[in-house]
């Protein structure tokens, strides 16, 4: 999880593809208040695209909605709260 997930950790480029930066402060999606995290990020992602765009999300993901895992990143970058 982020922590700290806004608009200025957000880059587009000319053929529309993200790339995330700013990953320090992240914790591992099995930390304890990891939930709290994910959500703060949404809601300041979905704030700043209300405010700017006047686009309102119709729904917004939960922590629990993102239960694919691909590998295994908490334990290559030892996130916080890995366990």
């Amino acid at each position: 999880v982020h922590c700290d997930f806004n608009e200025f950790n957000v880059m587009i480029d000319e053929e529309e593809e993200l790339t995330l930066i700013d990953f320090p402060q992240m914790v591992s999606t099995q930390h304890e208040n990891a939930g709290y995290y994910f959500d703060r990020d949404i809601q300041q992602l979905r704030v700043f695209f209300e405010r700017r765009y006047d686009f309102k999300a119709s729904s917004v993901p939960a922590l629990k909605d993102c239960g694919v895992q691909i590998m295994q990143l908490d334990q290559k970058v030892q996130a916080s709260g890995f366990t």
